[in-house]
């Protein structure tokens, strides 16, 4: 080979590592640990678990009302607070709950979900929210909400539909609840109007939903060393 040849070569070797060098460097940086779960819908379109959701309710909801977190493309994960039999007492809520798996955070991540809470009646309220980190009236933990008492929330009214961008590094549960809120949490202070066409005066739908979770690092005492791994004694 000539030196021609070699210097040709070594030229072209030297343009690749820093066309890769800069492809590395433009390239942006992810968070150590960092993987998504994926519920209802996987990005292909076809079924996925709904692995940590679980439903639950307080209060006395009317018959009729959910929670059931079984879902499917094209049928979602369901609270709601039935009219049916009304009225509905001011303390009820039909709960859905996302617990992260051991040893992961949620930190992020977005729900494809419908949103009712125009309901009413004798000093309370239908409410649709989604919280986090725990089930609470107030801006540190709800982050989306429908309700009569509020001002409407989407389209001049009660009813919020699309994707909603979870909070970043909130920590904790997510949860959606379908509610009647009566002034003072009080039983007797009732919804008796205001119930959509599916006869409910408040409900959330969550049809899908791709949740960022981070893995906690295992803590490690001062002064520790990572375990090596080596063969067993000779037999």
């Amino acid at each position: 080979m000539t030196s021609t040849a070699r210097m040709s070569g070594r030229t072209t070797a030297v343009a690749i590592l820093a066309v890769l060098l800069l492809v590395v460097a433009g390239a942006p940086a992810a968070r150590a640990g960092e993987w998504m779960q994926v519920s209802c819908v996987n990005p292909n379109g076809t079924a996925a678990p709904f692995l940590g959701w679980t439903g639950s309710n307080t209060g006395t909801p009317e018959f009729g009302s959910n929670d059931n977190v079984a879902c499917a493309p094209g049928s979602p994960m369901v609270a709601n607070l039935s009219a049916q039999l009304q009225p509905a007492p001011g303390d009820a809520n039909e709960i859905l709950t996302y617990t992260p798996p051991a040893g992961s955070t949620l930190v992020g991540g977005t729900m494809n979900v419908t949103l009712y809470g125009g309901g009413s009646g004798t000093a309370a309220t239908g409410v649709a929210g989604l919280h986090e980190p725990a089930f609470k009236p107030d801006d540190a933990d709800r982050f989306l909400v429908c309700a009569k008492i509020l001002a409407p929330c989407q389209n001049g009214t009660y009813t919020w539909s699309g994707t909603a961008a979870l909070p970043a590094n909130r920590d904790g549960n997510l949860i959606a609840a379908a509610s009647c809120a009566g002034a003072d949490a009080l039983a007797g202070n009732t919804c008796t109007t205001g119930q959509d066409a599916n006869d409910n005066f408040a409900s959330v739908d969550i049809y899908s939903a791709d949740l960022l979770l981070q893995t906690t690092p295992c803590p490690r005492a001062r002064g520790s060393r990572a375990p090596r791994w080596s063969p067993g004694p000779a037999g």
